[in-house]
């Protein structure tokens, strides 16, 4: 009588979960990440989770860190700057305060000078 050898596996898997977001993801999308993470160990699927999250996340939220600009055009001033895009040409301080590595004299700028405007 021949006997039968058996032989049983045992599989460990370790894991890791991520506490933190990845950067540009807004909190969100962070939630739902996570949410993929422990219904799933699989590596692929947690992988998708992220690329649709980051697809779907509101774009405001991936631009905070983005600054206005403005390129100057011959004519015009800082005050000028300041009415189109403040809304008040008394606000042209703010432009100067700014931009005072690139504006020597606030009576003085020039046409192609890229200068960051202040949010309103």
């Amino acid at each position: 009588m021949a006997t039968k050898k058996t032989t049983k596996k045992t599989t460990t898997k370790t894991t890791t979960k991520s506490t933190s977001r990845p950067s540009g993801v807004p909190a969100q999308a962070a939630q739902y990440i996570k949410q993929a993470e422990e219904k799933t160990d699989d590596k692929k699927k947690q992988e998708a989770a992220r690329k649709t999250a980051a697809r779907f996340a509101p774009q405001a939220a991936m631009t905070k860190t983005e600054k206005r600009t403005y390129v100057v055009k011959s004519g015009d001033s800082l005050s000028k700057i300041a009415g189109k895009l403040l809304g008040d040409v008394k606000r042209w301080p703010e432009i100067y305060e700014a931009n005072k590595d690139k504006i020597k004299n606030p009576d003085l700028i020039y046409p192609g000078q890229e200068f960051v405007i202040p949010e309103k």
